[in-house]
């Protein structure tokens, strides 16, 4: 109910605990009154679920500077489970629609870098037919989306095979995520369409010569239809 508005704010102010803020802030958005909820900022932010969770109101209400401000001045030195992720991964949408993409996806090496202990133990888990469904909600929800938009900068990039193997890596350890498998299947409808080498690229094969494109077709190979079915 939208009157308990007020009601959580007093009890922030009594308290200084957040938590009523954010109770505030999530009805203001429910009824899409985004400015009101971004009045609902505390004016210092110390856990890392304040930082995501107003860098997230900051970002659904079209003020992405300040939403990178607030997800940059995360603490580091708590220990806040996935946050870390859910945070870098918005600070690189934030850098994407605020026009510096190179950044973005700095962001999101860093990111994945740092949590690809995590994607390996979530893939062997998983590959293991013993064993139940592992599911990690917060990576799940998370790497995925990181890596469908790294696919994206490789292919802007022409990165072919950047986007092959991040495609791979995508498809397999999350076969549930319907983006990663669309995107695979239009990547290999586009290998299963590229021409044959013509006379004068074996010709340079033969000499022991490696042009781009060779390099690309030796690590990307044609990937069949039924396989991408």
């Amino acid at each position: 109910d939208e009157r308990l508005i007020p009601v959580y704010a007093d009890a922030w102010k009594s308290s200084k605990q957040t938590r009523w803020l954010r109770n505030a802030a999530t009805l203001c958005m429910q009824k899409g009154a985004y400015n009101d909820a971004v009045l609902l900022v505390p004016p210092e932010i110390i856990t890392g679920e304040d930082s995501l969770f107003w860098g997230i109101i900051y970002y659904d209400s079209g003020k992405y500077g300040e939403s990178l401000s607030v997800l940059q001045n995360a603490p580091t030195t708590e220990n806040i489970g996935s946050f870390p992720q859910q945070i870098a991964a918005l600070e690189a949408d934030d850098y994407y629609i605020l026009g510096d993409e190179e950044a973005s996806q700095k962001q999101r090496d860093v990111l994945l870098a740092s949590a690809d202990p995590l994607i390996e133990q979530y893939h062997a888990q998983n590959k293991n037919p013993l064993q139940p469904m592992y599911l990690d909600e917060g990576l799940a929800s998370v790497i995925p989306v990181v890596l469908i938009n790294d696919v994206r900068y490789a292919h802007l990039s022409g990165d072919v095979i950047t986007e092959f193997n991040t495609l791979v890596r995508l498809v397999d350890v999350f076969p549930q995520f319907e983006p990663g498998l669309a995107s695979y299947g239009q990547f290999a409808l586009n290998t299963y369409r590229r021409p044959p080498e013509d006379e004068l690229l074996r010709e340079i094969r033969k000499a022991g010569i490696r042009t781009e494109i060779t390099i690309e077709n030796d690590a990307v190979p044609k990937i069949a239809v039924q396989i991408a079915l």
